[in-house]
């Protein structure tokens, strides 16, 4: 099984993601720091805790700059190496002042 970490808000954003077999949808912000027994996980949004508690089962999913809100990339924009790849095509005029 594959477990999906995603806020409500933002269940519409994962809804077409290509995944493979059977799918639980999890709110990372109710998460206790449980792991789950699932065979990988894909965390949608940035969940540090949750990203280091499954590091050994996390997937990725090509994702972008617009995957994410300003205040998200604000959080997220020290550990990015390269900003400029990760924002190409993001037209949101505020993203230039991050």
């Amino acid at each position: 099984m594959i477990l999906v970490y995603v806020t409500n808000e933002r269940l519409d954003e994962v809804a077409d993601l290509p995944l493979d077999g059977k799918v639980g949808y999890r709110n990372p912000q109710y998460w206790k720091g449980e792991i789950e027994k699932c065979d990988s996980v894909y965390i949608h949004g940035h969940f540090p805790e949750l990203r280091e508690a499954y590091k050994d089962k996390l997937i990725s999913l090509e994702v972008s700059s617009t995957d994410y809100t300003i205040a998200e990339l604000r959080e997220m924009r020290p550990s990015i190496d390269d900003w400029d790849s990760f924002t190409k095509g993001d037209t949101r005029k505020s993203i230039k002042q991050i």
